[in-house]
């Protein structure tokens, strides 16, 4: 029995949906993050580390925002393999697009700026003199990366929606 290739198309667009919103969650929760770390400069240096560590902890606990943050990446490599069969199409540029920023601009940052950084972070004693310079050299390295995360989110996000709308013009096209 052979694969039916209209079944292939409604799967790969399902699974296109689903990275696009991903895409769009991640983008939102950093964008989100970026405005609690800038109110943290709000409050003095002892409490923001504090509150920063705290806020590092709950995130690794969250298995909602591991799902959303680590499998978007993981299903848009996915998608971006199954996609290279059709080379010429504006739709595989787009999925591995957004792919390659998921894994490069939000994943890799994350692991080579931001786990570091929190490492620091929880190693801190938020009590100790000279924690107001500490806190705003390494916040202030995390707020510019952060921003990059969030504009590789937002991008991907909008790569996948063109990828979504050029794979279905081409499959009601040929129709």
């Amino acid at each position: 029995m052979r694969a039916n290739p209209r079944n292939f198309e409604i799967a790969w667009l399902t699974l296109s949906v689903v990275a696009t919103v991903g895409s769009g969650l991640v983008a939102g929760y950093i964008i989100a993050f970026s405005d609690v770390v800038d109110g943290l400069s709000w409050v003095e240096a002892g409490k923001a580390i504090d509150a920063m560590k705290a806020m590092n902890e709950v995130v690794v606990l969250n298995p909602l925002f591991l799902i959303i943050f680590l499998g978007t990446p993981a299903l848009a490599i996915v998608l971006a393999i199954g996609s290279v069969s059709t080379w010429a199409s504006p739709a595989t540029w787009a999925t591995i697009a957004g792919a390659l920023l998921l894994s490069l601009g939000v994943i890799a940052v994350t692991m080579t700026v931001h786990v570091p950084i929190n490492s620091q972070l929880a190693d801190l004693n938020s009590q100790s003199e000279g924690m107001a310079e500490v806190w705003n050299d390494l916040i202030g390295r995390w707020a510019t990366w952060n921003h990059v995360r969030a504009i590789s989110a937002a991008l991907a996000c909008f790569a996948f929606v063109c990828a979504v709308i050029a794979r279905t013009r081409v499959a009601y096209a040929a129709d």
